[in-house]
């Protein structure tokens, strides 16, 4: 009965709308987080195939005090950081890709430099 609990809690957990959240919080399949990470580096830029076209896509390494963490930086949002700034994510969600953990800001999420 306690697992079944602990399972419940989760799931409200990630769906509460815009959750402020930390990076050790962070579990695949979370939606509308928000957060506030430092850029720490842009690991590559490449171009890819998605259903919407050709797009470039670029994974940077961001941080806060609870750890570190990859975000996806998709077309005008690469422009938009730079390593070492801070930036808020909101309506973010996370992916995961052969277990490692992604932030990701999609079309109705913000990328806010502060």
């Amino acid at each position: 009965m306690e697992a079944d609990i602990s399972i419940y809690i989760l799931i409200l957990r990630v769906s509460e709308p815009n959750m402020r959240v930390k990076t050790k919080d962070l579990r695949n399949d979370m939606n509308d987080i928000s957060i506030t990470v430092k850029i720490v580096s842009i690991e590559y830029e490449k171009y890819v195939n998605t259903i919407y076209g050709k797009a470039k896509v670029a994974r940077a390494v961001v941080e806060d005090e609870t750890g570190k963490t990859y975000l996806t930086l998709w077309n005008e949002q690469i422009n938009k950081v730079k390593e070492g700034s801070y930036v808020q994510l909101e309506k973010a969600y996370v992916t995961s890709w052969k277990g490692i953990i992604s932030l990701n800001v999609g079309r109705r999420g913000k990328i806010t430099l502060i």
